[in-house]
């Protein structure tokens, strides 16, 4: 249902900021910005299999499922959580209103509609976050099995993302207790597809399978560098200028000049704004079920409410350090948020019996229809096409043989996946303004290839 609404919304072609961008290094495999999304590269290229549409609307498609699995996987944990203590019923009908209420907030579907790389980050945390749980639950047998399932899902997290570290206290919780409450001792002596496991070799396994995802984040960037692909940020091929890339140093200035520590008069309007940010994305009537639902967790699962709390201030204080104005990177916040609501509203309607109770249920339903009357006006995309207009306007505008010096999101990356996914204008040159006054964004595949047209020496960017 979730996935056929965000279809219905989908553009048929690509949106502003980074999708044109990402469309066009998934479509001929190059190097996105820094610090790459290789695995998304890769599996946005496989999506371009899918035999519907145009390239960016396949990309598109891809990404909204992400979007509707992390919605969904929001809602299959909620569910699990409520029914160790309540019904079938109240668990269903928590998980059915936590998923619903965080797939039609604001910025969570505009994410997935406009093809760009959240909805998968979404999703991998809230993976990261079910699977610590089941850790902490799992009898005995299973235990070396989590330990493998867990190892694999960070893996995935980390290769697409960074910012999957806000899920690590939780991982980090699961994997004390499994430590400290399984023991070594306990461990010698369990079998595992049919051969003794033992600790050691247990946390072989899992180092193993988040290491062999993860390799793509080393490996990916300087072989399709090598193999001179079209798109390539930074040049990474070498030893050299990987480190970088992948560090992101290219914005580490704006990030640190942005920051609270640089900025301290700023630390009141940003929580004025983290305010304002939760209550647009968020109903203010569903924060009534957080402080209940907190006390149900703590009560029943202590340490992974702890690790839920380490998650949700990391990611808060993130945000709230660095941003202004983006509130997508407070996402992981409100799903946790969303998910002590929803326990908390399992608890009153399972356990006080009063009419008020049942009025706040009822006001707790209509939050979803509520935001999806407010969104659907906002990120309906389906008949957008700016972004293509402007950039195949600009292209015809062009001589043959033209060079066009472009700001960066909105005017440079649309004619990138024009040129290299449509094939429109190849005799084009579309390189970023900047690359020409700042050395680490000179470092990049259309500068090169301009040096090459006029027949200019390269000095290196160095």
């Amino acid at each position: 249902m979730l996935f056929g609404l965000y279809l219905r919304c989908l553009p048929g072609t690509f949106y502003f900021e980074d999708s044109p961008e990402l469309i066009a290094c998934a479509a001929g495999l190059g190097n996105t910005h820094p610090p790459g999304y290789p695995l998304l590269m890769l599996l946005g290229r496989l999506a371009q299999l899918l035999p519907v549409g145009t390239p960016a609307f396949r990309f598109n498609l891809f990404i909204a499922a992400w979007g509707a699995g992390a919605a969904v996987a929001l809602a299959a944990l909620v569910a699990h959580l409520t029914a160790s203590w309540s019904v079938r019923w109240v668990a269903r009908w928590a998980g059915m209103f936590a998923g619903a209420v965080w797939a039609l907030s604001d910025a969570f579907w505009w994410e997935s509609v406009i093809g760009d790389k959240y909805a998968l980050y979404y999703f991998g945390f809230i993976m990261l976050v079910w699977i610590s749980w089941a850790a902490l639950n799992a009898r005995l047998p299973e235990q070396p099995r989590m330990f493998a399932w867990l190892g694999l899902a960070c893996g995935l997290a980390f290769a697409h993302h960074q910012y999957a570290v806000f899920a690590l206290p939780v991982v980090v919780a699961a994997l004390w207790w499994q430590w400290s409450h399984i023991g070594p001792a306990s461990l010698s002596g369990l079998r595992w597809f049919g051969a003794r496991v033992r600790p050691a070799r247990t946390l072989v396994l899992m180092a193993c399978l988040a290491v062999l995802p993860l390799s793509t984040k080393c490996l990916y960037p300087p072989v399709r560098s090598s193999a001179s692909a079209e798109l390539d940020w930074g040049r990474p091929g070498t030893a050299g200028r990987l480190w970088p890339y992948l560090k992101g140093q290219l914005y580490h200035h704006a990030f640190a000049e942005a920051s609270l520590p640089a900025n301290p008069q700023l630390w009141a309007g940003r929580l004025k704004l983290a305010f304002k940010f939760l209550k647009e994305e968020l109903p203010l009537p569903m924060l009534v079920g957080v402080p209940v639902g907190v006390v149900v967790v703590a009560r029943g699962y202590p340490l992974f409410a702890l690790g839920l709390l380490g998650c949700l201030l990391a990611n808060v204080a993130y945000a709230v350090n660095f941003s202004e104005k983006i509130v997508r990177w407070y996402e992981p916040a409100y799903a946790l948020l969303l998910v002590m609501s929803a326990l908390g509203f399992a608890w009153i309607v399972g356990h006080i019996k009063t009419a008020g109770v049942w009025w706040m249920a009822a006001l707790a339903l209509a939050a979803p229809v509520l935001q999806w009357h407010r969104g659907i006006a906002r990120n309906d995309l389906s008949r957008f096409t700016a972004a293509h207009d402007l950039g195949r306007n600009l292209l015809r505008s062009l001589p043959p043989g033209s060079v066009y010096l472009g700001a960066g999101d909105f005017d440079l990356f649309p004619l990138w996946a024009l040129r290299y996914v449509e094939g429109e204008r190849k005799d084009v040159e579309a390189i970023g303004l900047a690359s020409f006054v700042d050395p680490q964004l000179a470092a990049t595949g259309g500068q090169e290839r301009l040096k090459a047209r006029l027949g200019t020496r390269d000095a290196g960017p160095e």
